[in-house]
């Protein structure tokens, strides 16, 4: 009965609804739950020290999660909090993503101005230790609250790099202002650059769209920069994949057994239409961004320029657990473009490859034959002139060739 009990009253605080009766699941389903609920019961009454149903019951949840691959997880409701702010435009913390695989702890991609890009962290970066503990063979559930629950407001990573020395950041969490769309004009080039997929994002990019065709009639190209941006809100892809394409499909999902279960189509009419675009990619360009790159590059909309992105192709669906104020994140399926193409591990190879090399020019500001200033200038710098000189010289063509 104290196992029966246990059961019940798990599956109400976690947001699920008590067993009417004993047919409602299988003979299998129910073995395995009354072993948990067992499982418990044993531990809070012979453990050494006092332990509430809570904490066990959350912990295995913890683990349960965890073990099914890198994005599955249970969320306690502080996180959860945090997370629904993140995509309402607050955010506060490092500033990265991180993806736990068999390789270790690799950050995805550091949120623009965040402390994480601040200290010089990128893409590929692989975290060795925090605060001088060494994350290697520590259980999944214990690493991701070691740097997403840290309560120190000041951390320390060892930080490994490929072709480089082993070395040490000092992190500093704060509130950092996101702001998921930038853009300017660079001569006749428009360049919209999307940092994350939040609640804001599509608003934003048909903002910029309509306030770059106003600074220059005619546009003659865009640069679309997805560069270190770790996704974020599906849909989003989906609404910013609309302001680019007409109504053709952006991606499909497919659940378990590799059935197709959805396909999804832009909603409206091209905003450019005629306007050749250039997108920014690198392996910090992960999810909802990989989504709308595939779509770009598969219907011929966009040239796609830098490195294969991070592959992380798998959706995610959080599920709230009312009750408990916390949720679940699961893998439910994953991405395929418009042809077919599995971006889960694989990404988007681009159609022009940019070597990820840290290069920094000088270049010397001149007037009257005196140096008056020298500008450096970094590798995305040179990435973002690679995509302008395109476009500039795919403009000549077009109209004098």
């Amino acid at each position: 009965m104290i196992c029966r009990a246990l059961l019940v009253a798990v599956l109400i605080a976690f947001g699920g609804t008590p067993i009417q009766a004993e047919p409602e699941m299988s003979k299998d389903d129910a073995y395995w739950l009354k072993l948990f609920a067992d499982v418990v019961a044993r531990t809070k009454e012979n453990f050494v020290t006092t332990v509430s149903t809570q904490q066990l019951v959350e912990a295995g949840l913890k683990g349960m999660l965890t073990s099914l691959d890198a994005h599955s997880m249970f969320i306690e409701p502080a996180e959860y909090t945090k997370l629904r702010n993140k995509y309402k435009g607050t955010y506060a913390g490092l500033g990265m993503e991180i993806l736990l695989s068999n390789e270790g702890v690799k950050v995805v991609s550091a949120m623009d101005e965040g402390p994480a890009q601040k200290a010089g962290l990128r893409a590929g970066d692989m975290i060795l230790s925090i605060n001088g503990q060494p994350l290697q063979a520590l259980p999944r559930s214990v690493i991701m609250d070691r740097i997403h629950k840290a309560k120190d407001l000041q951390i320390s990573l060892e930080i490994f790099r490929e072709h480089a020395v082993p070395f040490t950041v000092t992190l500093r969490k704060e509130l950092i202002p996101l702001k998921p769309v930038k853009w300017r004009m660079m001569d006749k080039v428009g360049y919209i650059k999307i940092n994350m997929f939040n609640e804001k994002t599509a608003t934003q990019v048909e903002l910029a769209i309509q306030d770059l065709k106003k600074k220059s009639n005619p546009l003659i190209g865009l640069v679309l920069d997805l560069r270190n941006n770790p996704g974020g809100l599906f849909d989003q892809s989906i609404l910013v994949a609309s302001c680019f394409l007409d109504k053709k499909e952006v991606v499909s999902v497919r659940g378990q057994k590799g059935v197709t279960v959805q396909r999804y189509h832009s909603r409206a009419a091209d905003r450019l239409k005629n306007v050749p675009i250039v997108v920014l990619v690198n392996e910090g360009t992960a999810s909802s961004a990989e989504i709308l790159a595939g779509a770009l590059q598969d219907h011929k909309r966009a040239l796609v320029m830098g490195q294969r992105t991070c592959g992380k192709g798998s959706i995610q669906t959080i599920f709230p657990l009312t009750r408990h104020k916390s949720a679940m994140q699961i893998t439910t399926g994953e991405y395929f473009t418009p042809q077919g193409r599995s971006l889960h591990k694989k990404g988007v190879l681009p159609d022009v490859l940019i070597e990820n090399a840290v290069v920094i020019s000088k270049e010397k500001v001149l007037e009257n034959g005196k140096t008056i200033k020298t500008i450096k200038r970094s590798s995305e710098d040179l990435t973002i002139a690679r995509a302008m000189d395109f476009l500039v010289g795919y403009n000549m063509y077009r109209y004098h060739g």
